[in-house]
């Protein structure tokens, strides 16, 4: 039985290929934490603000409309300016966050795969949204929020910090997922 069983595992995926699964998010998330405990920004600044005060600060500087394109009241969706993954290095800071119809979030998502945290920039470029683009930094700038664009040298150094996680997070997932299904294998033979 054992043979079938791995057989069959080898058909179906290669192990080696399965995605480390929010590990660029989950690190990222984690420094906004640690920047947090340290005193440089206050609660409300990064993840901790409670949903009641980006919607006030929402509603004030954006008055109801998508940041992008301006349409009003359409049901919101929470933007990252600049994404939480290993290519944006964005944060979890209420000055990332802006308000985005669908329609914008959707298509914004597409300049935020391979563009170095400047994903909206040329999203806003390419859409026309240039008054939008100022506004939005203006925003950005206004609450206290830091891109990591301006020096490529700690960003390529980030990058490579994150990649090791994730190289060092992955060999832990393998230990434990083989350990679990070792106890399943054996509860099988019973």
């Amino acid at each position: 039985m054992k043979k079938i069983v791995k057989k069959a595992v080898s058909k179906m995926t290669d192990e080696t290929s399965i995605p480390l699964g929010g590990a660029d998010r989950n690190i990222l998330n984690r420094v906004s934490v640690f920047i947090h405990r340290s005193g440089k920004i206050a609660d409300s600044e990064i993840g901790k603000f409670p949903e009641k005060q980006w919607k006030e600060a929402v509603a004030r500087f954006f008055k109801g409309r998508c940041a992008y394109c301006g349409k009003q009241n359409p049901p919101f969706e929470k933007e990252h300016i600049i994404p939480i993954n290993k290519n944006g290095l964005g944060l979890r800071h209420i000055g990332n966050f802006v308000p985005a119809c669908k329609d914008c979030n959707t298509k914004k998502r597409a300049y935020d795969r391979n563009e170095d945290g400047k994903g909206y920039i040329h999203f806003c470029k390419a859409y026309g949204f240039n008054d939008a683009l100022a506004e939005i930094q203006r925003y950005m700038k206004e609450n206290g929020y830091k891109p990591f664009t301006a020096d490529e040298a700690k960003r390529e150094q980030i990058k490579r910090l994150i990649n090791k996680a994730n190289k060092e997070m992955g060999l832990i997932r393998d230990e434990f997922a083989k350990k679990i299904a070792r106890l399943i294998i054996a509860e099988t033979k019973k």
